[in-house]
């Protein structure tokens, strides 16, 4: 069973003090600003408040022959949803987007440094675990069970982006991504001996320097500031609005017989 999943998250402020601060906005708002020029946009999005279920983003992530039970889904209805348009952009054509953020932000041009969202929700401890010194804010959370009949290994793809690239890499900020089976987050950096997948762990430095940087190879720059002539707005490298992602990424998982648990 294969998943695509690009994930894209926005803003999980660690709980530490005396450091530059990003734009505040209050709960449940944002700074965004669409673009003032005529734009068509090749990745479109559909969050929860168009009628689809966290039931629909399950059976967007899973092939036929899987049961599928116990969908629960925590977090704002703008942080998750379904995309099309991704081939060329995230890398695959369509998926599901969880985010701390609004999935609405995503699609390009990149049109501001630090576009970000508030909805105002708590973050998850198991997040929190993968990056100690940090504490995650807005956590979005699709958790389900399933069984699939004959099949042991389960492979799933996903992209990893952030608006917090590249100035706040290795600051007190950190976004972080985990993708837990049965309880064993199989999200990691590949080569990385067990690393969870975050800005500080993939990344080319800050300020921005290829081939600094942690798994710089991994890692897709779309910085306005770091590509010519370094305004906003720009093409970028991907038509996003969002700072920076990584290439496609594969997690690899074996099931456990009968009835298996997705975080």
């Amino acid at each position: 069973t294969t998943l695509a999943l690009p994930c894209i998250l926005l803003g999980l402020p660690s709980a530490e003090s005396g450091q530059p601060q990003r734009p505040q906005v209050p709960p449940g708002g944002s700074n965004w600003k669409p673009s003032d020029r005529p734009v068509v946009c090749a990745l479109s999005t559909q969050d929860l408040n168009s009628g689809l279920t966290p039931a629909n983003l399950v059976t967007a992530l899973l092939g036929p022959g899987v049961t599928v039970s116990n969908v629960t889904f925590t977090g704002a209805n703008v942080a998750a949803g379904t995309f099309v348009g991704g081939t060329g952009i995230v890398g695959f054509e369509n998926g599901i987007i969880l985010s701390s953020g609004n999935i609405a932000f995503v699609p390009g041009p990149n049109t501001q440094d630090s576009t970000t969202a508030d909805n105002g929700l708590p973050g998850d401890p198991d997040l929190d675990a993968l990056i100690p010194g940090y504490t995650t804010y807005d956590a979005c959370i699709l958790q389900f069970d399933f069984e699939c009949q004959n099949t042991q290994v389960i492979q799933f793809q996903y992209v990893f982006s952030s608006e917090e690239y590249n100035e706040w890499v290795n600051t007190a900020y950190n976004d972080v991504f985990a993708f837990f089976l049965n309880g064993v987050n199989i999200a990691l950096v590949p080569g990385g001996n067990g690393l969870p997948v975050s800005i500080d762990n993939v990344n080319c430095g800050n300020p921005y320097n290829p081939p600094g940087g942690s798994f710089c190879n991994l890692f897709i720059n779309n910085r306005c500031a770091d590509l010519p002539p370094g305004t906003w707005p720009c093409a970028g490298v991907r038509d996003t609005e969002m700072d920076g992602l990584t290439v496609v990424l594969t997690a690899t998982g074996t099931l456990n017989p009968g009835v298996n648990h997705i975080k």
